[in-house]
């Protein structure tokens, strides 16, 4: 006969977890996560299957049956377990496993830039103009396999994405008719033409541009292409008139660090750029 008290369970809304270093118990119904150590999950892992709290706790090492039914107590304080009686329904809340979306994709348009700047992760620059491997209706293809995954948001990037103009402005407006929602551009702002700048507003796609500085000899620095500094400005300024929605992104590095807050201030307060970013 099993006595009472000896027999423990976790509520049907609370889930064991196992993880790699730890486990965790889940709490659906109360919104918690409980860190727990392996002989806390070796403990309730024996529990759950049945087993009386004796029998669990004298196969885990360095465990004594008063430490370990203070730890029930604590549970049971909790809300999370309960002693429970022999034949006590352990069936648990049915988790069903949300289908994985696709929500966002970056479209590398071509890895060639007019520009060499120190951070660039994919170190493109004039070299690789001309060296695509996908042409328009490969990058078509692709925006319709992930419109089918539920995709609704894409951003075109590079390399430099204007490069591949011809490309992109016909990408742009497949993508709308394929239903995406969201639409944006990151570029380095050098080559974008007024004809561009009519594009991003007609078909309400987003601007994003990067700037390091708020002087050219910081920003040329960073880009190593003499005269960017004024050409992306003027992108700025021509996309503010024009209200297409811009943010700047700024990347922090050790040519750059001493001069951020004075660039942020120049872009937010003399340009009139209100998203403006620090990575």
């Amino acid at each position: 006969m099993v006595e009472d008290q000896d027999l423990f369970a976790l509520n049907q809304t609370c889930l064991l977890i196992d993880g790699a270093a730890r486990s965790a118990i889940y709490d659906l119904d109360g919104g918690g996560v409980f860190s727990i150590d392996s002989r806390a999950a070796r403990l309730l892992k024996g529990l759950e299957s049945g087993r009386q709290v004796a029998e669990v706790v004298a196969e885990i090492e360095d465990l004594d049956e008063t430490g370990a039914r203070g730890y029930l107590d604590q549970l049971v304080e909790q809300q999370i377990g309960s002693f429970v009686e022999p034949g006590h329904d352990r069936t648990k809340i049915e988790v069903k496993p949300k289908e994985p979306e696709l929500s966002f994709i970056w479209l590398e348009l071509t890895e060639g830039c007019n520009l060499k700047c120190l951070h660039c992760y994919s170190e493109s620059d004039a070299g690789k103009i001309n060296q695509e491997v996908m042409e328009y209706e490969d990058w078509a293809r692709l925006l319709e396999e992930a419109r089918e995954m539920g995709c609704r948001s894409l951003q075109f990037i590079g390399g430099e994405p204007f490069i591949q103009r011809d490309v992109m402005l016909r990408l742009g407006p497949r993508a709308l008719d394929l239903g995406y929602t969201f639409l944006e551009v990151y570029s380095n702002g050098t080559l974008i033409k007024d004809s561009d700048l009519d594009w991003l507003r007609e078909h309400g796609i987003a601007l994003a541009l990067s700037v390091y500085g708020h002087e050219a000899s910081v920003h040329e620095g960073v880009t190593l292409g003499k005269g960017s500094f004024g050409r992306t400005l003027r992108t700025v300024r021509r996309a503010r008139e024009l209200e297409i929605p811009l943010r700047i992104g700024i990347i922090g590095m050790s040519a750059n660090e001493a001069t951020l807050d004075e660039t942020v201030s120049y872009l937010r307060d003399d340009l009139g750029v209100e998203n403006v970013k620090i990575d």
